[in-house]
């Protein structure tokens, strides 16, 4: 399931793609089994994504 303890290393993803793609490309992270609530929040914070900054469809 999802949480802290799944995958660890996924946690860095986020930062590794920022530090790898020139600011102002977009990132899109995919999940078709990850429900909206606060596991979702916690991926789009370690992706980098903040406020504004993305869109949850």
């Amino acid at each position: 399931s999802w949480g802290p303890q799944f995958r660890p290393y996924f946690e860095f993803i986020g930062a590794t793609a920022r530090g790898f793609i020139p600011e102002g490309v977009s990132l899109v992270g995919l999940s078709a089994t990850c429900a909206p609530g606060p596991d979702t929040l916690a991926i789009c914070h370690s992706l980098g994504m903040f406020g504004d900054s993305y869109h949850l469809i």
